[in-house]
């Protein structure tokens, strides 16, 4: 993986075109790669997330970190070039948000158990049964992985809906920021 100056790195929001490539496997766990997964927890934790991809940050490896910060887990997660290779056919529908797309929650059905498989920051090869909102979580960041977001699940009408949506949002939140800022 090429150095990257983590400390530069912010969340991309949509509609920047980099949300939308396919990630690089990763090789090696470098100390860049560690440094990167420090900075994806930070970010994370800063904005109230319970996941991250490394392409939201604009750095295209598959690299997830995760913290459902439930009472039944509490554990921090690194996923490194995660693959499911098992899931249920019973899917459930949870609402979703996304740091990459602020404000924007929508009703997306996913399968409510997978195995996952993925590589841990010490090189290791390891398997994860996950269920219900873990599952969730990790199918989410996944996509983002692929280049697809909550709003690529909906028809593309419902999708046109959801980004005019969306930019409401934004701009109601720039006018809020902007009223703030003069008083």
């Amino acid at each position: 993986m090429q150095d990257i100056d983590v400390y530069k790195l912010e969340i991309l929001k949509y509609p920047n075109t980099k949300l939308k490539m396919i990630s690089h496997t990763v090789d090696i766990i470098s100390e860049n790669t560690k440094a990167l997964v420090e900075k994806m927890f930070e970010t994370m934790y800063e904005n109230n997330g319970v996941g991250l991809a490394a392409p939201q940050l604009g750095v295209l490896q598959r690299i997830i970190v995760l913290d459902p910060q439930t009472d039944e887990i509490n554990t921090p997660y690194v996923l490194i070039n995660p693959t499911i290779i098992s899931h249920t056919d019973d899917l459930t529908e949870l609402k979703e948000g996304c740091l990459s797309l602020p404000g924007l929650y929508l009703d997306i059905s996913r399968p409510n158990e997978i195995v996952v498989e993925y590589m841990d920051i010490n090189s290791e090869i390891q398997q994860l049964e996950a269920t219900d909102f873990l599952a969730k979580i990790i199918q989410h960041e996944i996509d983002h992985l692929n280049g697809k977001l909550i709003i690529d699940h909906l028809s593309s009408l419902k999708k046109q809906l959801k980004i005019r949506e969306y930019y409401k949002i934004l701009k109601e939140k720039d006018e809020e920021s902007k009223e703030k800022a003069m008083n």
